[in-house]
């Protein structure tokens, strides 16, 4: 393994945390300098701040960093939609034969009546 490669992976291993510390005090920072005044609760520590984060993600479900879940569902409905488009011609041809019927029993009943409107004139 070259160099590059190492600084890649310590990357990788370093900035997730990082990056949960970092709005963990931005949530502690945003909550101690508003809400005390706002609504007068007290201030929270850092540890509380990251209980909210946490919880705010089992109810919420947030932090969507890459598409995961929603990729999924995304192609389990293109799949269903397809597999609906393969039929699409049968359910047409079964709901068009209805109706070309209907059309022409209307226009054999008008031929009809103007058939029988002709003879009484």
């Amino acid at each position: 393994m070259n160099h590059k490669h190492k600084k890649g992976w310590i990357f990788l291993l370093l900035c997730p945390p990082l990056i949960l510390l970092g709005i963990t005090w931005i949530v502690m920072a945003l909550w101690n300098s508003l809400l005390p005044d706002i609504i007068g609760v007290r201030a929270i520590t850092f540890w509380q701040a990251m209980g909210i984060l946490v919880l705010s993600k089992i109810l919420f479900g947030g932090f969507h960093f890459g598409r995961g879940m929603r990729d999924f569902k995304e192609r389990k409905m293109r799949h269903k939609m397809m597999s609906l488009s393969g039929r699409k011609g049968e359910i047409q041809r079964s709901m068009e034969e209805p109706l070309r019927k209907r059309i022409l029993r209307q226009e054999q009943n008008e031929q009809g009546i103007s058939g029988i409107s002709e003879v009484v004139k």
